[in-house]
């Protein structure tokens, strides 16, 4: 699952249980992760405008929500289950944004998928802050965080085949592909866990 620039996942489908300070607050929660340029802090009730404006963004929307246009209800009850997650494990939907800015640029996480469900490592950039690195280096971020706090073994990703941008940024992090997939319509690729853990990047909190 992901977007013009990303998709990935953490295969650990029962991360140890981490409870997150402050997820359950309205307001924006506290950073849990710091790289160079970003502040990664789980999503709250605060960023549904943002959220949704992110989200129906047509470049974002064309592989992250298969073209469909989300409603705002939608995006409501993703937050609602994002920060259900954050408390109870530690793993969820981060916002993100600039360092010492409050405007959210995008999201990007941890999120089970399939059955039985695995962790997909998922982001999202408004396009306005493409073409900057910014989604990499979140889903670094992200990466780091499953290691140190999560305790992940590796991480996974299923991608849009034509999502030649999100395919290209996992290559850059050392994901692969697997071989298996030939000409499906979906590609899923797997990186070990080993040099996930960026020394740029920050992970604060318990």
């Amino acid at each position: 699952m992901c977007e013009p620039a990303s998709s990935g996942s953490g295969r650990a489908s029962d991360p140890r249980r981490r409870p997150v300070p402050n997820a359950g607050v309205t307001g924006p929660p506290a950073v849990l992760v710091r790289t160079p340029r970003l502040d990664l802090r789980p999503l709250a009730e605060s960023d549904l405008a943002a959220l949704h404006a992110i989200s129906t963004d047509p470049v974002v929307r064309r592989f992250l929500w298969d073209d469909r246009v989300v409603t705002r209800e939608e995006c409501a009850e993703l937050l609602a289950e994002s920060r259900r997650r954050f408390e109870e494990s530690g793993v969820g939907l981060f916002g993100i944004t600039l360092r010492g800015s409050a405007p959210l640029l995008g999201y990007a996480g941890l999120w089970p998928m399939g059955e039985p469900p695995v962790l997909e490592l998922l982001y999202a950039i408004h396009p306005e802050h493409g073409g900057r690195g910014l989604a990499t280096e979140a889903a670094r971020a992200v990466m780091a965080y499953g290691t140190r706090k999560l305790g992940l073994a590796d991480f996974h990703a299923t991608v849009d085949a034509p999502n030649v941008a999100s395919v290209r940024l996992l290559e850059r992090l050392g994901f692969t592909a697997d071989p298996g997939d030939g000409e499906q319509a979906l590609r899923h690729f797997r990186r070990p866990a080993g040099g996930t853990d960026d020394a740029s990047v920050e992970c604060l909190g318990p």
